[in-house]
């Protein structure tokens, strides 16, 4: 197999999951995961995060300060 065969039939699989991605992301079955993605900038983030939700950093701090 020549090298150039094979950077075509990269270039073809790349450009076949490039079209399948842009169908995917653009049917109307998405439509309500996208209504719901395009309301997260707009929730209330007064609320304290949830512990899963936090960085590892401050879970490790809150899990020393209650050993003490």
């Amino acid at each position: 197999m020549d090298i150039n065969v094979f950077r075509g039939l990269v270039t073809a699989v790349v450009m076949l999951l490039f079209i399948g991605i842009c169908v995917r992301s653009f049917s109307r079955k998405r439509t309500a995961e996208f209504h719901e993605a395009e309301l997260l900038p707009l929730e209330d983030d007064s609320r304290p995060p949830a512990a899963a939700d936090r960085p590892r950093a401050a879970q490790q701090s809150t899990r020393d300060a209650s050993h003490e």
